[in-house]
């Protein structure tokens, strides 16, 4: 195993994510979808997904592009993609809430945002990572 950085193409402004931390990047076959994180000192429910082509790589802004509610903004949460369920799951972080928040990565043909509701008590606030 080895690390290789990974050119993108469309560098311009507003074509690749600003830099953040405390984000999410979550893999599902040939796409990294990065949510959230905070950018600029401020939470952030920004939607990316870097696609790995056998020749090129690009972001793909998807704002505009996903249906259903997105999750406030929020860095320091959790994220896990289910290949069982085919769906990314996000759990906590700073954010205004703590719900869970699953996305549906078939981009482009379906790209959609849910809250499923449930019973039982909401777990505590929480975050994944220490500084």
């Amino acid at each position: 195993m080895s690390w290789q950085k990974i050119n993108t193409v469309g560098f311009v402004p507003g074509d690749v994510p600003r830099p953040r931390i405390g984000h999410t990047m979550t893999a599902v076959e040939n796409k990294i979808f990065m949510f959230g994180g905070s950018v600029d000192g401020m939470p952030s429910n920004e939607l990316w997904i870097l696609e790995i082509g056998e020749t090129e790589n690009r972001w793909i802004n998807t704002k505009g592009k996903v249906t259903g509610k997105a999750p406030s903004p929020r860095y320091l949460h959790n994220a896990l993609y289910s290949k069982h369920l085919d769906r990314i799951i996000f759990l906590g972080g700073v954010a205004d809430d703590i719900d869970l928040h699953v996305l549906e990565p078939n981009y482009p043909d379906r790209l959609a945002w849910s809250s499923p509701s449930g019973s039982g008590r909401i777990p505590s606030y929480r975050n994944s990572f220490f500084y």
